[in-house]
């Protein structure tokens, strides 16, 4: 785990630790812990933004009393102001879920913050959060296989530089199919416009950033169906469900079609870590199935194109 040497900086790394431990996504909820242990807390949203950059460190000692109080953990003032990032990050291990990617992710970016980078101390712990190993379930876009779901992969991974990228392979048809294009962060929301490797065609995901420990990415899919005979432009719910056992293999196995049904997804789940999960799959199948509509949003275009012609019908010659 690299070590940034600089005081500033280990602090920072150090709170921003905290944040994602505590389920923490912007600087703002973070001070909101502070303050509800010490309202006259120096824990400020101002003075947050500079420690949390490294640009600055506390002058007050209650600071770190503060700080103790809201991890609840036994900690001593005095060990959270002198430790290391590292030897913060084993104390906190046992009682909260701070995966290695995270943990990496603040190292590794602590060298890079400029003070620049971002308006909000959410960008970066959105960014950590996000990255990992997914499997994507979604309804089915082709007419032909109506009513069902599809899997695939997604892998969210950090560029050079800090910026995300995201890869979604469908198996469709005996075919894979994949996109791929630059996941746009801010604060609890993201966005990527992909490319499709074998067609061209650009498809969009606007999603939402979850909690530590991010196990579940929901949102929206929408483009152009492939397999459908008028292209209709068609949109639909998805959902990412972190693989926290398979490993990239298995996972790209389960590209595949799927019954759109509790028990179905209950075993995709157990197959991805989560044991017991019948409750949460049929949780998961009413958010596909989204109220009031069907499991997919499509413009007809038959329809469409009946309307744009009595509009040209009316047109003064």
């Amino acid at each position: 785990m690299p070590t940034v040497p600089r005081s500033n900086d280990q602090l920072a790394m150090k709170l921003q630790l905290t944040a994602a431990a505590l389920g923490c996504t912007t600087g703002k909820e973070l001070c909101g812990r502070f303050a509800a242990v010490n309202p006259a807390t120096a824990f400020t949203v101002e003075n947050a933004y500079k420690w949390m950059r490294g640009k600055a460190r506390p002058r007050l000692s209650s600071v770190y009393d503060d700080w103790a109080a809201v991890l609840g953990l036994g900690l001593s003032p005095q060990f959270l102001a002198t430790a290391s990032f590292e030897a913060l990050a084993e104390a906190l291990r046992p009682h909260f879920f701070l995966s290695e990617e995270t943990i990496a992710g603040i190292a590794d970016g602590a060298a890079r913050m400029e003070a620049e980078a971002a308006p909000s101390g959410a960008s970066w712990r959105s960014e950590h959060i996000l990255v990992g190993r997914y499997l994507a379930i979604s309804p089915a876009w082709a007419s032909t296989r109506h009513g069902s779901l599809i899997a695939g992969p997604v892998d969210i991974t950090a560029r050079p530089g800090g910026a995300l990228s995201l890869s979604y392979r469908e198996h469709l048809f005996g075919q894979t199919v994949e996109m791929s294009g630059r996941l746009a962060v801010d604060g609890r929301t993201a966005q990527c416009t992909l490319t499709c490797s074998s067609t061209g065609r650009l498809f969009y995901f606007a999603l939402i950033v979850p909690a530590p420990p991010g196990s579940l990415v929901g949102g929206l899919f929408c483009g152009n169906a492939l397999h459908d005979p008028d292209a209709r432009p068609t949109a639909c719910r998805i959902v990412f469900v972190r693989d926290r056992a398979l490993g990239p293999e298995a996972l790209e196995a389960r590209a595949r079609y799927i019954d759109a049904d509790a028990t179905a997804l209950a075993a995709e789940l157990a197959a991805l870590g989560y044991g017991g999960a019948e409750v949460a799959a049929a949780s998961l199948l009413g958010f596909l199935a989204a109220p009031g509509m069907g499991l997919t949003l499509a413009a007809d275009t038959a329809e469409a194109g009946a309307i744009g012609m009595a509009l040209d019908r009316l047109i003064a010659g």
